[in-house]
């Protein structure tokens, strides 16, 4: 017998149903050439495997063609959900990343404010409500809508 054919990663949702322990590793669109090794070694393994056993190469210019394959519905949609699974865990470490940068960002713009106090009072006042009139910081109030006076007695 010939030597088994060689073979690439599965696609990923083959590798979802084949070992759900290990990492996916995407075929980054590289399907079609996937399935174009799979028929090659197939087109080759099987013409050697025949004319090993029988001796004689009675078979000559084997085609093998991989059409779609339908999983049934059930497998399909387990597959989906994992798959689901999967994006929205990548979802949240792509949130726990921004996340990260953004106290970065913050802890910068920190030391920033502590090496130039007026930098951080000029950025307040950039950052204050549209239509603020009167800013005095320090003061016991807060800045905020106007709120109606109390009626006496009320």
């Amino acid at each position: 017998m010939s030597p088994a054919p060689t073979w690439s990663p599965p696609a990923p949702s083959c590798t979802l149903a084949q070992n759900a322990t290990q990492t996916v590793v995407p075929t980054d669109g590289k399907g079609n050439q996937t399935i174009a090794q799979v028929q090659q070694a197939v087109n080759t393994g099987f013409a050697s495997d025949v004319q090993n056993i029988l001796g004689v190469p009675v078979l000559t210019n084997i085609q093998f063609a991989l059409s779609k394959i339908s999983l049934p519905d059930n497998v399909q949609q387990a597959i989906n959900d994992a798959q689901g699974a999967f994006a929205g865990v990548t979802k949240a470490q792509a949130g726990l990343q921004q996340a990260a940068i953004d106290a970065q960002t913050n802890a910068k713009k920190q030391e920033g404010y502590n090496a130039c106090p007026v930098c951080g009072q000029m950025d307040l006042l950039d950052h204050l409500p549209q239509g603020i009139t009167t800013y005095a910081p320090g003061g016991a109030f807060a800045i905020g809508a106007a709120q109606p006076a109390a009626e006496p007695g009320g």
